[in-house]
């Protein structure tokens, strides 16, 4: 076996979430491995780790029909998934060698059948570009996405929605869940509860055992999370800054933090720029796996003004970042953002033309939510604003519950 492809899947063994994030960083298949059993090795880890199955031994080698001495076998001679990033670049360059020595031996053999010079140039030329380290477009026909789109269907079957869901079920009916590689926005006017409903998206999701990364820009960590443990413990966090709460109450939202202290919800503070979100947001994936980012919110990403550019300007690029980090993640990032206060001098509901700052963001974003209140009702709405994938139009009322930092549906 060589030695890099199978130190490649000594570190997957080890640490499925950190292989698996590096062999899509370098785009290795299957077809990158030499030998017969490290390709089934591969094959049967990737498509647990689709499944999001437990990634054991045992089901490996039973599912890649390889002896379960040899996976033993790899392990002790891996003691760490520390360089997986270096293996999966040797494997690949590995690849690329035997790919480049494939066309240069078929074109000598083309060259003896009389192919013209210039067109095995032409061919060459078009092979090289292809297995390129520069080239980072991945080209796939129709049978290349069949497999794991059937799979996203077969899941939404049990689950009722593709990619991470909006915990209010009425609300998520229409949205359908916040989709992989996509942007999505909760908007709302200033102290009408973005934060609130975000950070309830957060500790649900964590909670039920899904890998959530909270940036919270506008409030220190300690505000964020002592707002979430009170949500969970449905105790009042003002009454406890204002020292009016029963001492027990201290006591009780000790033990609900300690409760819930180590779900997969990683939360980080001040003042932030894009590029740092981006690559703690990478780092989380690769050592965590997470399923979604939350940025709570947009306009507080620093600087306010990047140099040379305008308000509108500096958002826009923002925005194209946090697609293209959605995408390169393949997990949904959703941002807080705010609303102009035109809509709600004018006495009417907010529209999406309405987000702060750029229209970018309402360009770039495949689903947003508008959060507002309707004094009519005497409650808030949640209006499902745009939806690529499914419903829009939607509203749906909601509760906001002060003394328990969360929203209900009416």
């Amino acid at each position: 076996m060589p030695n890099y492809e199978k130190a490649l899947i000594g570190c997957m063994l080890l640490d499925s979430n950190v292989g698996i994030y590096a062999c899509k960083e370098n785009r290795i298949t299957g077809d990158s491995f030499t030998d017969p059993d490290l390709c089934k090795l591969f094959c049967a880890i990737e498509h647990l780790a689709r499944a999001s199955t437990p990634i054991d031994i045992l089901t490996v080698s039973d599912m890649a029909g390889v002896d379960i001495g040899i996976l033993d076998a790899i392990i002790h001679d891996t003691p760490t998934a520390a360089h997986v990033g270096h293996y999966a670049e040797k494997v690949k360059v590995a690849e690329r060698g035997r790919e480049v020595a494939t066309m240069l031996a078929r074109a000598q053999t083309d060259l003896k059948q009389g192919v013209s010079v210039p067109e095995l140039v032409k061919t060459l030329q078009a092979g090289l570009i292809e297995v390129s380290d520069n080239n980072a477009v991945k080209v796939k026909k129709l049978a290349d996405l069949r497999e794991q789109k059937i799979e996203q269907w077969k899941a939404a079957q049990e689950h009722g929605f593709i990619g991470v869901p909006f915990t209010l079920p009425t609300v998520n009916n229409s949205l359908g869940g916040w989709r992989p590689g996509c942007v999505g926005i909760i908007a709302g006017y200033r102290g009408e509860g973005k934060s609130t409903l975000m950070r309830q998206q957060c500790l649900e999701l964590a909670k039920a055992g899904r890998g959530v990364a909270l940036f919270t820009l506008e409030d220190p960590d300690d505000v964020a999370s002592s707002s979430m443990v009170g949500a969970h413990a449905e105790i009042s966090v003002f009454g406890l800054d204002t020292g009016r709460s029963h001492p027990d109450k201290i006591n009780q939202i000790d033990q609900a933090w300690r409760q819930i202290g180590d779900i997969p919800l990683f939360i980080m503070s001040g003042s932030l720029g894009v590029d740092e979100i981006d690559t703690t947001a990478q780092m989380l994936k690769m050592k965590h796996d997470i399923d979604i980012v939350f940025v709570d919110h947009v306009q507080y990403i620093a600087p306010l003004i990047m140099r040379g550019m305008s308000r509108n300007d500096t958002m826009a690029y923002y925005s194209q970042r946090f697609s293209a980090m959605s995408k390169k993640l393949d997990i949904p990032v959703v941002l807080a953002s705010q609303l102009s206060r035109a809509s709600e001098q004018q006495e009417r509901k907010p529209k999406m033309s309405d987000l702060r700052d750029s229209g970018t963001l309402e360009q770039d974003a495949r689903q947003i939510l508008l959060l507002y209140f309707d004094k009519e009702k005497d409650n808030h709405i949640i209006e499902v604003a745009k939806n690529n994938f499914g419903e829009s139009r939607k509203e749906v009322d909601v509760k906001r519950m002060d003394g328990r930092q969360k929203f209900e549906e009416v």
